[in-house]
């Protein structure tokens, strides 16, 4: 991924007003990065 799409995609995050990941967002970001498959579940 460029650095321009990891910008990109940072801006559509914070566009929908999310400001700080959950635990199983920041544990879940790098390997969908790479392009990898995530099967996650959080606790409620």
């Amino acid at each position: 991924m460029s650095i321009l799409q990891k910008k990109n995609l940072l801006r559509g995050i914070y566009s929908y007003g999310f400001e700080k990941p959950s635990a199983i967002q920041q544990r879940s970001i790098r390997p969908i990065v790479k392009g990898r498959d995530v099967i996650a579940q959080a606790q409620s």
